[in-house]
């Protein structure tokens, strides 16, 4: 009963956070907000960054140097944790399905903090934890690979229940990069990436109050 009160408490101070935020700055000053929020977190979790001209040479990030790729155009930092066992999704221009394992953090919370020493009950969404409003089954995603650019929509799962069925473009980016695969005996493994996702990459509430979010994400393919 207090875990179940404490989230209700986090998530409504979240979203009074959000208003008050939204009511009294200007977009120039949030989005100053977001920058800082970002730059304090890479700090405080000793995040080392490198140029996407590095990371295209081999596209690798050294988990052991904590590496994360920024994506200039975009904003998006990315750390690929294990390309996974499969295959990269076809460019054949079909849906196929996806399926996802995630957390996710809203950074303005906690930007000066190590990740790794964040409570769980600070998850602003999760599929891998029993909390109220939060399931744990995968996320199923219907996604179409047209010539190496990513179309995406939930058909199931929290994400679509919390944000709609619209993929944040920031999930996308890294599938040009993995090997998805489905489970077929011990040996398979899920792709794994952890993200770096500012407010124009993201789900409809990150844009509309310009909070940048942070996720860890398993992939693998679904049926």
């Amino acid at each position: 009963m207090k875990k179940f009160l404490y989230t209700v408490l986090l998530i409504l101070s979240v979203a009074v956070t959000f208003e008050s935020c939204s009511d009294t700055e200007t977009y120039a000053e949030q989005r100053d907000r977001e920058r800082q929020s970002i730059n304090t977190f890479i700090v405080a979790n000793k995040i080392n960054v490198i140029s996407e001209t590095q990371f295209l040479k081999d596209t690798v990030t050294d988990v052991s140097k904590n590496q994360y790729v920024l994506f200039e155009n975009t904003g998006v930092y990315m750390q690929i944790v294990n390309r996974g066992t499969g295959t990269v999704l076809p460019a054949d221009g079909k849906p196929h399905e996806v399926l996802c394992r995630y957390d996710e953090y809203n950074i303005q919370s906690f930007s000066d903090r190590d990740i790794n020493t964040v409570p769980r009950d600070f998850c602003t969404t999760s599929n891998q934890v029993n909390l109220p409003t939060l399931g744990n089954v995968p996320e199923k995603m219907s996604v179409i690979n047209t010539s190496g650019t990513f179309e995406a929509s939930f058909i199931e799962g929290v994400m679509l229940k919390q944000y709609g069925a619209s993929v944040p473009a920031g999930w996308l980016f890294p599938l040009t990069y993995l090997r998805l695969d489905r489970y077929i005996n011990e040996k398979s493994t899920m792709a794994e990436v952890k993200l770096i996702v500012p407010h124009g990459q993201g789900h409809q509430k990150a844009s509309e109050y310009v909070a940048p979010f942070y996720y860890h994400i398993y992939y693998m393919m679904g049926k």
